[in-house]
Order: structure tokens, then sequence, then C-alpha cells
């Protein structure tokens, strides 16, 4: 999941090593896990280490308004 998700392995490195480590209490279709968050990338684990998935947390997007002269630009380019 890390290469199709476009995220380094130092990245993932790194949120071990430095981020946060939360408990991911597990049920009975899934184990234990770990969730480590650092650098706005998650990563999961199982507890023995062992890479489950990973993930970046998008920038918050800002909403701005435009006026007609800057669509018009937009729209031609």
């Amino acid at each position: 999941m890390r290469v199709k998700r476009n995220i380094d392995k130092r990245d993932q490195q790194a949120a071990i090593k430095y981020g946060t480590k939360e408990f991911l209490k597990g049920n009975k279709f899934k184990s234990n896990r770990y969730k480590y968050t650092f650098a706005d990338v998650v990563y999961i684990t199982t507890m023995d280490g062992i890479p489950v998935t990973s993930w970046t947390i998008p920038a918050p997007l800002v909403k701005c308004i435009i006026d007609d002269r800057l669509q018009n630009e937009i729209d031609l380019s």
C-alpha cells in the first residue's frame, strides 16, 4: 500500500520512531493493531510490527470566491 499511495519508506520509519502511537483494539474479525501518526502520515501495523496499511492526511481545502474575470481566465487555459 505504501508504494501505491506514494509514501516513502523513510516517512513510515519516522512515523514509528517519532510519531504518536495509539493502540487499536481488535474485534472478532481483526486482531489488535498500532496506529502511528506523524507529519501527516498514518501508519497501521500489527502487534508484531508487520505493516498493514498507510495513508497521508489530506491538506484542508479553503473555500475561495473568484470573480467572473478570473473564472474566464481559468476556463480559457
